[in-house]
Protein backbone atom coordinates (compact mmCIF):
# COMPACT_ATOMS: atom_id res chain seq x y z
CA UNK A 1 0.00 0.00 0.00
CA UNK A 2 2.51 2.39 1.31
CA UNK A 3 5.08 1.75 -2.48
CA UNK A 4 1.92 2.88 -4.49
CA UNK A 5 1.15 5.49 -1.46
CA UNK A 6 4.55 7.04 -2.68
CA UNK A 7 4.62 6.28 -6.34
CA UNK A 8 1.50 8.59 -6.58
CA UNK A 9 3.00 11.36 -4.03
CA UNK A 10 5.72 11.71 -6.78
CA UNK A 11 3.42 12.58 -9.51
CA UNK A 12 1.91 14.99 -6.45
CA UNK A 13 5.80 16.79 -5.96
CA UNK A 14 6.29 16.96 -9.47
CA UNK A 15 2.80 19.47 -10.01
CA UNK A 16 4.20 21.40 -7.02
CA UNK A 17 6.98 21.93 -8.63
CA UNK A 18 5.24 22.85 -11.80
CA UNK A 19 2.87 24.98 -9.79
CA UNK A 20 5.72 27.25 -7.88
CA UNK A 21 7.27 27.41 -10.99
CA UNK A 22 4.14 29.64 -12.67
CA UNK A 23 4.99 32.31 -10.03
CA UNK A 24 7.82 32.99 -12.56
CA UNK A 25 6.18 34.49 -15.57
CA UNK A 26 3.52 35.65 -13.66
CA UNK A 27 6.17 38.17 -11.78
CA UNK A 28 7.62 38.70 -14.95
CA UNK A 29 4.61 39.62 -16.87
CA UNK A 30 3.23 41.64 -13.90
CA UNK A 31 6.51 43.61 -14.01
CA UNK A 32 6.54 44.54 -17.62
CA UNK A 33 2.92 45.56 -17.26
CA UNK A 34 3.54 48.02 -14.55
CA UNK A 35 6.65 49.68 -16.40
CA UNK A 36 4.98 49.65 -19.34
CA UNK A 37 1.67 51.37 -18.26
CA UNK A 38 3.42 53.73 -16.02
CA UNK A 39 6.87 54.54 -17.63
CA UNK A 40 5.96 54.45 -21.37
CA UNK A 41 2.24 55.40 -20.78
CA UNK A 42 1.11 52.37 -22.67
CA UNK A 43 -0.72 49.41 -20.58
CA UNK A 44 -0.81 46.31 -22.31
CA UNK A 45 -3.83 44.01 -23.22
CA UNK A 46 -3.28 40.82 -22.01
CA UNK A 47 -2.21 41.60 -18.39
CA UNK A 48 -5.36 41.09 -16.63
CA UNK A 49 -6.02 37.78 -18.05
CA UNK A 50 -2.54 36.43 -18.43
CA UNK A 51 -2.63 37.08 -14.48
CA UNK A 52 -5.93 35.62 -13.48
CA UNK A 53 -4.88 32.30 -15.43
CA UNK A 54 -1.39 32.41 -13.81
CA UNK A 55 -2.34 32.42 -10.65
CA UNK A 56 -5.91 30.49 -11.03
CA UNK A 57 -2.97 27.82 -12.56
CA UNK A 58 -0.94 28.33 -9.42
CA UNK A 59 -3.66 27.45 -6.92
CA UNK A 60 -5.17 25.06 -8.95
CA UNK A 61 -2.13 22.59 -9.60
CA UNK A 62 -0.76 23.39 -6.13
CA UNK A 63 -3.63 21.62 -4.68
CA UNK A 64 -2.62 18.51 -4.61
CA UNK A 65 0.96 18.82 -3.06
CA UNK A 66 -0.84 21.20 -0.53
CA UNK A 67 -2.44 18.33 1.00
CA UNK A 68 0.85 16.09 0.59
CA UNK A 69 2.45 18.56 2.49
CA UNK A 70 -0.79 18.85 5.33
CA UNK A 71 -0.85 22.53 4.63
CA UNK A 72 -4.44 22.61 4.54
CA UNK A 73 -6.65 24.21 7.44
CA UNK A 74 -7.57 21.88 9.64
CA UNK A 75 -9.34 22.01 13.23
CA UNK A 76 -7.66 19.91 15.74
CA UNK A 77 -9.90 20.66 18.72
CA UNK A 78 -10.81 16.93 18.76
CA UNK A 79 -8.86 15.66 16.65
CA UNK A 80 -5.11 16.46 18.23
CA UNK A 81 -6.33 14.49 20.94
CA UNK A 82 -6.88 11.04 19.59
CA UNK A 83 -5.26 8.16 19.21
CA UNK A 84 -3.50 6.71 15.65
CA UNK A 85 -6.28 4.51 14.26
CA UNK A 86 -9.02 6.88 15.00
CA UNK A 87 -6.74 9.74 13.59
CA UNK A 88 -6.85 7.35 10.88
CA UNK A 89 -10.23 6.21 10.39
CA UNK A 90 -10.93 10.45 10.36
CA UNK A 91 -8.88 10.62 7.55
CA UNK A 92 -10.16 8.08 5.69
CA UNK A 93 -13.78 8.76 6.50
CA UNK A 94 -13.06 12.45 5.07
CA UNK A 95 -10.88 11.46 1.94
CA UNK A 96 -11.67 8.56 0.87
CA UNK A 97 -15.62 8.68 1.43
CA UNK A 98 -15.73 12.23 1.28
CA UNK A 99 -13.81 13.73 -0.86
CA UNK A 100 -12.39 11.55 -3.12
CA UNK A 101 -16.04 10.93 -5.05
CA UNK A 102 -16.81 14.42 -5.25
CA UNK A 103 -12.94 15.33 -6.88
CA UNK A 104 -13.67 12.21 -9.60
CA UNK A 105 -17.35 13.74 -10.08
CA UNK A 106 -15.82 17.23 -10.11
CA UNK A 107 -13.01 16.42 -12.51
CA UNK A 108 -15.22 14.77 -15.09
CA UNK A 109 -17.44 17.55 -15.21
CA UNK A 110 -14.47 20.19 -15.67
CA UNK A 111 -13.15 17.81 -18.14
CA UNK A 112 -16.71 18.02 -20.11
CA UNK A 113 -16.19 21.76 -19.29
CA UNK A 114 -12.56 21.82 -21.19
CA UNK A 115 -13.82 19.91 -23.91
CA UNK A 116 -16.93 21.68 -24.79
CA UNK A 117 -14.25 25.45 -24.85
CA UNK A 118 -11.88 23.25 -26.78
CA UNK A 119 -15.00 22.42 -29.28
CA UNK A 120 -16.24 25.88 -29.73
CA UNK A 121 -12.93 27.75 -29.49
CA UNK A 122 -14.41 29.64 -26.47
CA UNK A 123 -12.85 32.58 -25.77
CA UNK A 124 -12.47 34.45 -22.48
CA UNK A 125 -14.30 37.65 -23.38
CA UNK A 126 -12.74 39.55 -20.94
CA UNK A 127 -10.26 41.75 -22.21
CA UNK A 128 -9.31 42.84 -25.99
CA UNK A 129 -6.83 40.47 -25.67
CA UNK A 130 -9.69 37.76 -25.61
CA UNK A 131 -7.27 34.18 -25.89
CA UNK A 132 -9.09 30.76 -25.91
CA UNK A 133 -9.85 29.32 -22.79
CA UNK A 134 -9.63 25.69 -23.32
CA UNK A 135 -5.52 25.88 -21.33
CA UNK A 136 -7.46 27.30 -18.73
CA UNK A 137 -9.98 25.27 -18.30
CA UNK A 138 -7.78 21.94 -18.84
CA UNK A 139 -5.65 23.22 -15.97
CA UNK A 140 -8.67 23.37 -13.89
CA UNK A 141 -9.29 19.59 -14.88
CA UNK A 142 -5.33 18.54 -14.12
CA UNK A 143 -5.68 20.10 -10.71
CA UNK A 144 -9.04 17.95 -9.94
CA UNK A 145 -7.27 15.08 -11.28
CA UNK A 146 -4.06 15.70 -9.36
CA UNK A 147 -5.64 16.59 -6.27
CA UNK A 148 -7.79 12.47 -6.60
CA UNK A 149 -4.42 11.32 -6.83
CA UNK A 150 -2.73 12.88 -3.47
CA UNK A 151 -6.54 11.93 -2.04
CA UNK A 152 -5.77 8.34 -3.05
CA UNK A 153 -2.04 8.26 -1.13
CA UNK A 154 -3.41 9.88 1.74
CA UNK A 155 -6.29 6.98 1.97
CA UNK A 156 -3.44 4.38 1.43
CA UNK A 157 -1.74 5.69 4.18
CA UNK A 158 -5.03 5.82 6.53
CA UNK A 159 -5.63 2.59 5.08
CA UNK A 160 -1.63 1.13 6.30
CA UNK A 161 -2.67 2.65 9.98
CA UNK A 162 -5.99 1.12 10.25
CA UNK A 163 -4.77 -2.69 9.21
CA UNK A 164 -1.59 -2.36 11.06
CA UNK A 165 1.27 -2.02 8.52
CA UNK A 166 2.06 1.30 9.94
CA UNK A 167 1.99 2.34 13.72
CA UNK A 168 0.79 6.15 13.00
CA UNK A 169 0.34 8.82 9.86
CA UNK A 170 3.16 10.04 9.98
CA UNK A 171 5.20 7.24 10.00
CA UNK A 172 3.05 6.08 7.15
CA UNK A 173 4.89 9.57 5.62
Amino acid sequence: MLIVARFLEKITQSSGIIAALIIIPLILSTCYEVFARYVFGAPTIWAYELGYMGMGAHFLLGMAYTLKEKAHIRIDLIYAFRGPKTKAAIDFLGYAVIMLPFTIWLSWGLFMYYEEALMFEETSGQSAWNPVIWPFRLCMMIGFVLLAIQLVAESLKCLSVLVGQSASLEEAE
